[in-house]
């Protein structure tokens, strides 16, 4: 008998999906937090927390598609924060994993409590008025990765006029390298696939 283990495919995807169908859920909307979750993480904190659990949550909490198309992620950090854990707020890469992923209302919630953009967050974001204050002929190309990736099309126009290249080999944050129109093409393929998150590949 053989007993070695075979490689996973995506049959356990469709089999959730067909459990789903079969039962009536709504398999997206299973997937959505409870509108009460930041109450839930409170009772949670004050029954059993450790500051370093804390900072992992904090990270996950940076890329999560759920809670920041709920905008619960920049609460839940606070609650994590006030319990003992640590963000640094200063950090110049901090909007870096929610824009990589598929968190750009984390980004901006971040933004508006002080979080530092850089030259290519606005990129990510489409914000012209700070690419134009921020404008660093040496990051046009990181720019543009992220204009890319997050489907930013007059920004990504904005940098090529300005000598932005989209054949440059570029890895942000010890990802696998890749350029910026081929980052564009995954993440194209990822959306219509049902793949939710670029980071991930």
């Amino acid at each position: 008998m053989d007993t070695r283990r075979k490689p996973r495919s995506a049959e356990p995807d469709r089999k959730e999906e067909s459990i789903a169908f079969a039962s009536g859920i709504d398999l997206e909307q299973s997937r959505l937090l409870p509108s009460n979750i930041v109450e839930v993480a409170r009772v949670l904190v004050s029954h059993d927390f450790g500051p370093k659990a804390g900072a992992e949550t904090i990270r996950l909490l940076l890329t999560s598609k759920q809670a920041s198309e709920a905008g619960v992620a920049v609460p839940l950090i606070d609650l994590l924060i006030r319990a003992g854990a640590r963000m640094d707020w200063s950090r110049r890469d901090l909007l870096d994993n929610p824009l990589l992923n598929v968190a750009p209302a984390t980004a901006r919630a971040l933004l508006r409590r002080g979080a530092k953009m850089e030259f290519r967050h606005a990129a990510g974001l489409a914000d012209l008025e700070a690419l134009r204050r921020l404008h660093d002929p040496e990051q046009l190309n990181d720019a543009l990765m992220y204009a890319c990736i997050r489907g930013q099309t007059e920004a990504a126009a904005w940098l090529i006029r300005r000598g932005a290249q989209g054949d440059v080999l570029l890895q942000p944050v010890g990802q696998t390298p890749r350029t910026a129109l081929k980052r564009r093409l995954i993440e194209v393929t990822s959306r219509s696939s049902g793949c939710c998150s670029i980071a991930a590949r």
